[in-house]
């Protein structure tokens, strides 16, 4: 996870930055922060793009859970990803 996460950061950093806040069995948190999310019209994208990078490097897959990501009052959002097998 922490590979897919250092190719997320190198490839969209600074514009957003993702890093993992938790990790539990089946799912994890992860935190994005960046100017570019605050004027971004495809807030979504920017964390459907981990996605992506995990899938390169996990055998699993991961989704985006329902209802699961909330803007802090520094600008940045948690996003809540569970597995999938």
């Amino acid at each position: 996870m922490r590979k897919a996460v250092r190719e997320y950061n190198r490839y969209r950093s600074p514009e957003v930055k993702a890093e993992i806040v938790e990790v539990m069995e089946g799912a994890f948190l992860m935190r994005f922060s960046g100017g570019r999310l605050s004027m971004s019209c495809c807030l979504y994208d920017w964390f459907e793009d981990l996605i992506y990078e995990l899938k390169a490097v996990l055998e699993g897959e991961a989704e985006i859970s329902v209802n699961s990501f909330k803007m802090l009052e520094d600008g940045s959002y948690l996003v809540s990803f569970k597995l999938r097998s």
